[in-house]
């Protein structure tokens, strides 16, 4: 993953080890509990 993708997905990550991508890869997001989830439909 890249930073490329976290702006594409419009969610800024700092130092994360994965971003969220268009692949709705929730696994990783649970990570991140005060993160919104986006609906990329």
């Amino acid at each position: 993953m890249s930073t490329e993708d976290c702006k594409i997905a419009g969610i800024a990550i700092k130092n994360s080890e994965k971003i969220v991508t268009k692949d709705k890869d929730f696994e990783t997001i649970s990570k991140y509990s005060t993160m919104e989830i986006v609906d990329f439909n």
